[in-house]
């Protein structure tokens, strides 16, 4: 099968836990592995910003389940496509919120389009990968 890479922008609908991100995180991480899924995840102001990337099937059964979530609402689909290889292939899953030094309301006031969001989880993803050890 193909691989697909499909990213979603929605709405956090409570942002006062501050374990809020790590809590889905940790989810995503062990759903993520068992499925083949990969991608990354930010919290911008109230938006989530997800990028998932993996087999069709795969991303349909996780997108599923993630829609269903409660904790965010107006899941907006910016882009699904097939793809040759993952942008993010070390990781089942992985929080970029950290690495927004740039105020994210920038971009957020843009018409949201996948070429945008994409390119903003690659420049984070950058960013983070010249402090690894």
């Amino acid at each position: 099968m193909a691989l697909q890479r499909l990213i979603y922008h929605s709405h956090a609908t409570d942002i006062s836990d501050p374990g809020l991100v790590f809590t889905i995180l940790q989810t995503s991480i062990r759903n993520n592995e068992k499925a083949g899924i990969g991608g990354v995840l930010f919290l911008a102001k109230d938006m989530f910003i997800q990028v998932l990337e993996g087999e069709a099937d795969a991303i349909d059964t996780t997108f599923n389940r993630i829609s269903d979530d409660s904790r965010h609402d107006r899941i907006t689909v910016v882009g699904r496509d097939d793809i040759q290889s993952r942008a993010f292939p070390q990781w089942a899953m992985h929080d970029l919120t950290p690495n927004i030094e740039d105020d994210p309301s920038e971009f957020l006031s843009q018409d949201l389009t996948a070429k945008i969001l994409l390119g903003k989880c690659v420049q984070y993803a950058s960013a983070e990968d010249r402090w690894e050890v």
